[in-house]
This record gives structure tokens, sequence and C-alpha cells, in this order.
């Protein structure tokens, strides 16, 4: 550094320069200044993927969640997509990655990059469209402790009635979404929230209720339903929101 001011110092994902704001000399009275980076110098490889995520059905950008998760290591990471659709996501190469959108009110959409043949860096595009839900009612809500993936007592009537109606129904389909509150890591209220749905569908296949009728997500703590700043609104946001389906 310089006796001025000298900062922002930045490299970006292609690892190739450097960039740095100096204060000394210059007739603007500041500098960008760039500075080239040797092979060991340059920060590990990484891949930069970005897109567009639409609604399949209209056309129309839409904001989304994104997470996506190291096939090799289990390590996750979550980006969000703009107002515009438009997301980008670094990730170092070298590895597999599952990638999967959501949306509330979407169905969930994954795919996988395959960045495991190495390189120096690597720009990838791809576009994803997610389709709407199809328009159903929330039938009952089941809550759950904090951390655990198993129903409270008190909730073990409202799915009893689940099973009882899904008995009687064997036309109706239901879609059971996981969710927890802000306590703990993205990447735990993620797995927790997958988890409790699971494992409702698990008590209802158990009981001969055909696993075809029956989908699952998880939302971690995106969508919550109640503010997360007071144990009352952190207890009903572990959830599963149990939505009936419209017949075919």
């Amino acid at each position: 550094n310089t006796e001025a001011f000298d900062a922002y110092y930045s490299v970006p994902a292609k690892g190739d320069y450097a960039y740095m704001v100096s204060g000394s000399g210059g007739e603007g009275g500041s500098d960008l200044i760039r500075v080239p980076l040797s092979r060991q110098q340059a920060p590990d490889p990484v891949a930069l993927l970005t897109g567009l995520i639409s609604d399949k059905k209209t056309g129309l950008p839409s904001g989304a969640q994104i997470i996506y998760t190291d096939m090799e290591t289990g390590e996750t990471g979550t980006a969000r997509a703009d107002a515009d659709g438009f997301y980008q996501l670094i990730v170092p190469l070298g590895s597999r990655y599952e990638i999967e959108v959501m949306a509330d009110g979407y169905i969930a959409s994954t795919f996988e990059v395959d960045l495991r043949r190495g390189g120096t860096y690597e720009e990838m595009e791809r576009n994803v469209r997610i389709e709407p839900e199809p328009e159903g009612s929330i039938l009952t809500t089941l809550y759950f402790d904090t951390g655990r993936i198993r129903i409270q007592e008190e909730s073990q009537s409202e799915l009893d009635l689940v099973l009882t109606m899904l008995k009687r129904h064997p036309e109706l389909r239901i879609s059971l979404h996981g969710h927890a509150d802000i306590v703990g890591s993205y990447s735990r209220n993620y797995e927790l929230s997958v988890n409790r749905a699971r494992m409702v569908r698990a008590y209802l296949v158990a009981r001969n209720i055909s696993p075809r009728r029956i989908s699952v997500i998880g939302y971690a703590n995106y969508f919550p339903y109640a503010r997360n700043n007071s144990a009352l609104g952190r207890s009903l946001n572990r959830r599963v929101d149990v939505h009936v389906l419209p017949f075919d």
C-alpha cells in the first residue's frame, strides 16, 4: 500500500487479475489499478453458473431460492434470484453439484452440473423454467419441536385424520411442505424441513398409502408462517403443511 487511500481489493471469479482503488497519483484523484496474478497467486479455480428463472406457463421471470449441494462432500450453499429472475452461483471446480430451485407456489426443479473435468475457470449458463403447483388447499398443519423430525403429540390426531381421508378417497393426492424456524444453520434447517415431510410420508406409506400419491418438498426457513422473533412465532414455523392437490 501507499500512504494514500488504497482499498477495495477485489479478485473476480476468473482469478486472472486483482483490482484495487488507489488514491496515489492520477489526475482524477483516484486510480483503478489492475494487477495480473500468477497461477500460484490466483485463488482456487471456480465455475460461474448463471441463468434466468421463469414461470413455465407464463414465461415471466420468477424470484426463487437456489440450493446447491456438492455431491462428493455433501456441503451446501444458497443463492437467490433477483426480481428479474437472474441468478449466479460461484462453485469450486472438480466436483458434481445438485442444483435445486425452489419458490413458494412452484414445484421444485432439480438439475445436476458436472465440473469434475477441472480446468482454471469456466462459465456456464443454465436457464430454469419452474412449473406452478396445481391449485389446491392446505388441509392441515403438523407441528414439531425444535430440532426434531417427529411430530408433536398434539398433531398426531391431525395426521391420523389425513390417513383416514386418504384411505376413504383413493383418488386423492397430497403434497407435504416441510418448514423450519430460523434457529441454526441454513443446511441444518433445510435438512430438517425435508426430513419432517419425509417422516410424515413414511408414516402414511407404512399404513398402506401409495407413495405415488404423496409428494415432498422442504423449504428450510424461507417461507415462515409467523415472525421468528418470539418463541411462539418460531413454534408456528416448525411445521409441515399438508396440501390437497386437485384431481387429474
